[in-house]
């Protein structure tokens, strides 16, 4: 399936793919972890199983559970050149419009699909032969014909199917830079696709295998050599658990479509009894990723991402948090607006809860900016109508202005697809004072944009005016557009040291102050 494609360079993916039976291709996309988009409208959305049942020219567009919404692969040396913007035009036309080339490449569709695999998956071309042809159009021509906007450099077996590369201790210490007073090193590895971490009372660190459908119990470090003692399965057969947190002597879990508690031993480091489902019928789906964190007032607080990269959602639950109370009763609607609320913390003193938020795609390099939000009750933080701060949105934000003048703007502004996930707030008192009440965030890194930006952790200082200072802990992790490593969250062990887990590298890190 890598069709001679780079694992860090993503070459050209231009031509449209103009598919037979485009209805059956858009349910198959979930499966392929694809989606396909209306080639010459440029649609704000993804299509989906609900498109036309007639033919339709579609670009594929590579999609993972991450959710890369709509996307196409394009020669980065193509991007917003005056050439490309001045034959976007092309893609502009009205609808029945059959386009010039649209018989080529049916005929180039048919060659690279027609029959493979078709034993094995049944019907004229097989489901298998479908995802290969949308693969092997990564080698066609075509570039110039897409702006900026459509812009896709990243890791591309990672968005693909979650796959990275191992991680190579050797030299890590020289690659990956912390501030000084601190030193980094491996803690655990072998944890593929290790999403968010939460330490339980025991001490032992868990973290969530979502494509695994488990959770794995980090063993604590009993012989203080600064690696944990090893790892094993606590929970399995999960639907892409995500979230965890400890309550009354509970571990909770947010899965896809809801929420999960059994009880936790933690002397003897394991679950006990039956898994109980307290949260049912979560919408699934596009930001599938549901982040859970119990709150100073004792409710379980609960973030849904969008379905969409932008379009207005039919269930009120989605681009939300959402809070009940501990056995999954009172469901609330905390805040809206949050298109992918990932990561999420009270700030100690104040009990202020903050929120990152990842902005939109496909609107250019440079915009619009994740956010660092401050969540209050009924707060409606502007996404789909608003991006930014109060900045109306191209395709949605018309006849909205009464609700972007309400939405409530961002505290702080990360770098443009930086995708900001796990938020953690300092509380220990081990760190040098410039760290003491600060924030760590992991930036996830960008895939829509001509040269990466992101893959580290940054730190959020507030200052006595109330502005937020970023400055950067651990870089590294992508050096001239080669990338070993991408953040996802930060946790604070019960031994000072911060931890962070990294789903490209299947590892985490510890980073400890050498003080």
């Amino acid at each position: 399936m890598r069709a001679g494609i780079h694992e860090h360079h993503v070459g050209c993916v231009n031509v449209a793919l103009l598919l037979d039976h485009a209805a059956g291709t858009g349910a198959l996309a979930p499966r392929l972890q694809m989606a396909l988009l209306h080639a010459y409208f440029l649609d704000a959305n993804p299509a989906s199983s609900g498109i036309d049942g007639d033919d339709a020219p579609l670009l594929p567009a590579v999609r993972t559970r991450d959710h890369l919404d709509q996307i196409a692969l394009l020669n980065p040396s193509h991007h917003g050149t005056d050439a490309s913007r001045e034959r976007i035009g092309v893609r502009q036309r009205s609808p029945g419009v059959n386009p010039p080339f649209a018989g080529r490449v049916r005929a180039v569709a048919q060659r690279v699909g027609m029959g493979i695999f078709r034993d094995a998956v049944g019907g004229p071309v097989g489901k298998f032969a479908v995802a290969l042809g949308l693969t092997l159009i990564l080698v066609s021509g075509a570039c110039a014909l897409i702006p900026e906007r459509w812009a896709v450099n990243a890791p591309l077996l990672h968005l693909l199917f979650g796959r990275g590369t191992p991680l190579v201790e050797e030299g890590l210490s020289t690659r990956i830079h912390v501030p000084e007073g601190f030193t980094i090193g491996v803690y655990a590895q072998g944890l593929p696709g290790a999403r968010l971490l939460r330490f339980a009372p025991s001490g032992d660190l868990l973290v969530s295998l979502s494509r695994q459908g488990r959770i794995e119990l980090i063993e604590r470090d009993a012989d203080g050599d600064g690696r944990a003692d090893g790892h094993r399965v606590l929970l399995e057969g999960l639907n892409r658990p995500h979230g965890m947190d400890f309550h009354g002597g509970w571990l909770y879990v947010a899965e896809a479509d809801g929420v999960g508690r059994i009880r936790f031993n933690g002397p003897r480091q394991r679950v006990e009894g039956s898994y109980q489902r307290v949260v049912t019928g979560l919408p699934e789906g596009g930001h599938w990723t549901r982040s859970l964190r119990f709150g100073p007032d004792g409710w379980m607080y609960l973030s849904v991402g969008s379905s969409c990269n932008v379009c207005e959602e039919k269930d009120p639950r989605r681009a939300a948090i959402l809070r009940y109370r501990p056995d999954g009763t009172g469901e609330e609607i905390y805040a809206t607006g949050l298109r992918n609320a990932v990561g999420f913390d009270w700030r100690p003193g104040s009990g202020e809860l903050y929120a990152t938020d990842n902005g939109r795609d496909l609107l250019g390099d440079d915009f619009p900016p994740c956010e660092l939000n401050r969540i209050v009750k009924g707060g409606f933080y502007g996404w789909p109508y608003a991006n930014g701060d109060r900045v109306k949105d191209p395709d949605y934000g018309d006849g909205h202005g009464d609700r972007i003048r309400a939405s409530i703007p961002p505290v702080h502004g990360f770098r443009a697809h930086n995708a900001p996930l796990g938020i953690t707030f300092i509380r220990g008192r081990g760190v040098p004072p410039a760290y003491r009440h600060a924030a760590l965030v992991a930036l996830h890194g960008s895939w829509n944009r001509t040269r990466k930006d992101g893959y580290k952790v940054v730190s959020l200082h507030w200052k006595e005016n109330g502005s937020i200072e970023e400055r950067d802990f651990a870089v590294g992790f992508e050096v001239d557009g080669n990338v070993i490593g991408r953040p996802v969250d930060v946790a604070e062990g019960p031994d000072g040291a911060f931890y962070i887990s990294d789903d490209y590298a299947s590892a985490v890190y510890r980073v400890a102050s050498s003080g």
